[in-house]
């Protein structure tokens, strides 16, 4: 991987919280897992920002690879935050739905165990997978599988 490279992927995957700015469940209480449901394609459906719909279109299944979106939803706090004191939850319980775009080997055996969670960019106002783009090639090489999650409100 590039020297470069790395900074760019961690700052579209990553995002830290300075302490005492929100609420921290301690490791021992479990974390609920969100329901999902893969959305299914066909011809005239299919996931925002497909591989093969791209202006530049890639054929996944060339490189062993497939692509699934599904929906996830459940229930979240809405913060505010007022510098410099502490994040204070606005709306507790939420309900939201949001999307993930999956790209991941065919077969199993090339699952490598690594997930790479790409915050997607949408600056100009459509998901932009700019970690993808730079790194697909390495994803793929090592069996990777990629995840994107619009970080839209």
């Amino acid at each position: 991987m590039k020297k470069g490279l790395l900074p760019i992927i961690l700052s579209q995957s990553l995002i830290a919280l300075a302490p005492g700015h929100a609420e921290v469940r301690s490791l021992a209480s479990p974390v609920p897992v969100p329901p999902t449901m893969l959305v299914p394609v066909t011809r005239d459906s299919y996931p925002l920002g497909a591989a093969d719909h791209l202006n530049v279109p890639e054929d996944l299944s060339q490189v062993g690879y497939l692509e699934e979106e599904y929906f996830v939803s459940g229930t979240a706090n809405v913060y505010d935050w007022a510098p410099p004191g502490a994040a204070t939850v606005e709306v507790a319980n939420a309900p939201y739905t949001t999307r993930m775009l999956v790209r991941r080997p065919i077969r199993k055996e090339r699952l490598s165990g690594n997930v790479i969670v790409e915050i997607l960019n949408a600056t100009n106002l459509v998901d932009l997978e700019i970690g993808w783009a730079l790194s697909k090639d390495y994803i793929v090489r090592t069996g990777d599988v990629w995840i994107g999650l619009p970080a839209s409100q």
